[in-house]
């Protein structure tokens, strides 16, 4: 009986090794579920030590009047992270205290403006909440590299791009896509990050809204696309892996 369970076992890992599957890999703490724009994740808040599990909204919408999308990201990543919860980050332009009133505080002035990645790491880093940032900037190759080994070590990653017309934005980049061949997480080949834009709609039954999908036959090329715009041309500028402990892998930082 022994010998038939080891061949069947060696059969399926031969199959599984023959076979090439597409896949999305997301943060763990994200889990869509059938709603729209709602997210079931576990919150654990600076503010709310018990942790329990809940649908709350995680997506924050930019409009079409302000430069905003770098706090609208801010929030994002502090409510996946478990350091506020969504529902005081959304009240944050009337909150009285906590962490939602300081982040709107230090970042109020950019608003319309828009900032820079230098701007949103000096806000990160006043808030105090144990976030440690790793910054990356290079190129569309250096910046996807990175963020695809930053979200192998279970980050998440604001990324910043460019379109031609010289516009920037920030999107939160919360998991990949890519083809699976045989086992192992070296077989694995990503053709898109997946991420969170404010500036579009949320997705049914999707944890993410938007994808930087990976063009190396055009000359290491990056097309965005989301549900609000066709696939257009970018160019990323910079890349923030955030983490809520000391604990980056060694690989992760290489």
């Amino acid at each position: 009986m022994k010998s038939v369970t080891n061949s069947t076992v060696d059969k399926v890992r031969k199959l599984v090794a023959s076979r090439r599957w597409h896949v999305r890999r997301l943060h763990h703490a994200i889990k869509p579920e059938y709603s729209i724009g709602v997210i079931r994740m576990p919150h654990k808040s600076a503010e709310n030590r018990s942790a329990e599990t809940s649908f709350v909204r995680l997506h924050f919408r930019q409009s079409d009047f302000d430069g905003a999308c770098g706090i609208h990201v801010a929030a994002m990543a502090m409510a996946i992270l478990g350091i506020a919860s969504p529902r005081q980050l959304e009240k944050m332009t009337t909150a009285r205290s906590g962490i939602a009133k300081k982040l709107w505080d230090l970042s109020r002035d950019y608003f319309f403006s828009g900032m820079a990645v230098r701007q949103l790491c000096e806000i990160f880093s006043a808030l105090d909440v144990g976030i440690r940032l790793c910054i990356k900037r290079a190129g569309n190759k250096g910046i996807t590299e990175f963020t695809k080994r930053h979200l192998a070590a279970g980050s998440i990653v604001i990324i910043a791009y460019s379109y031609k017309n010289g516009d920037s934005h920030f999107v939160l980049a919360v998991g990949s896509e890519g083809y699976q061949s045989g086992e192992g997480r070296h077989g694995f080949q990503t053709n898109a990050l997946l991420v969170i834009d404010p500036g579009a709609e949320t997705v049914p039954y999707c944890g993410f809204n938007g994808r930087l999908v990976l063009r190396p036959e055009k000359h290491g090329g990056i097309e965005y696309e989301s549900c609000a715009m066709k696939a257009e041309v970018v160019r990323l500028t910079s890349a923030v892996a955030l983490y809520v402990s000391d604990a980056v892998s060694n690989e992760a930082q290489s």
